[in-house]
C-alpha cells in the first residue's frame, strides 16, 4: 500500500513525478534506474517511453492546492521574456 502523502489529494491515479515516476519507466530493460542528477538524453528516453504509455503530467499544485491555469498564464506572461502558446490541444483555429 502506498502512502497516502505521496498521492495528491485531487485525482488518486496521479502519482508524485519526483519520487515514483522512476518505478514505471525502468521495467523496460533499455530504461536503466537513475539516482541523482540526470542527464538530458536519459531523461528524454524516460519521458518519450512515458509520454508513449499514456502518461502525462499533473497539473500544477502543491499539497492540496492545485495552481489555476490562468495564474500560470499571468505569472509566465509576467516573468518569462517569451509570448506564451497554449498547448496544441488546447489551441483553437
Amino acid at each position: 500500500m502506498m502512502p497516502r502523502d505521496m498521492l495528491p489529494f485531487n485525482d488518486p491515479r496521479q502519482i508524485t513525478g519526483c519520487v515514483l515516476s522512476s518505478l514505471l519507466s525502468t521495467r523496460f530493460d533499455h530504461l536503466k534506474p537513475t539516482l541523482g542528477l540526470v542527464d538530458g538524453p536519459t531523461c528524454m528516453e524516460h519521458y518519450a517511453k512515458l509520454t508513449e504509455l499514456g502518461y502525462q503530467a499533473a497539473q500544477l499544485h502543491c499539497e492540496g492546492y492545485i495552481v489555476e491555469e490562468a495564474a500560470i498564464r499571468n505569472f509566465r506572461e509576467r516573468f518569462s521574456g517569451a509570448p506564451i502558446r497554449a498547448p496544441k490541444a488546447q489551441r483553437t483555429k
